[in-house]
């Protein structure tokens, strides 16, 4: 695997330094996972907080109509974002091997 100077974004953590500016330092696996767990928690907060308004909000027909079109959307939101992470990485790993002729960079314009 050759390396052409790109590093992950989820090893790196960005810290402030007066005297030399933004250091980059390699974050451990705890650190990281640290993090996901914090995002997880938070993202878990803020889906609870339209559960509690909105029935306030729109009322029993409107959480009844909600409920009807939601597995629908969710199974939309799923199959539209589900295929481009696979994409984004399948160019990657092609363009990172030498298979295409491509770079990332011309494949995601």
């Amino acid at each position: 695997m050759k390396n052409n100077g790109f590093v992950p974004f989820m090893l790196i953590a960005c810290t402030f330094n007066r005297e030399r500016g933004v250091v980059l330092k390699k974050q451990t696996f705890i650190q990281g996972a640290m993090i996901l767990l914090a995002a997880g928690i938070i993202n878990r907060i803020l889906g609870f907080i339209p559960r509690i308004a909105l029935p306030r909000v729109i009322g029993a027909e409107g959480v009844g109509i909600y409920q009807l079109s939601y597995p629908f959307f969710i199974v939309l939101v799923t199959l539209i974002t589900g295929g481009i992470p696979l994409a984004v990485a399948k160019l990657v790993a092609e363009a990172d091997t030498g298979a295409n002729r491509y770079s990332p960079s011309e494949s995601c314009k």
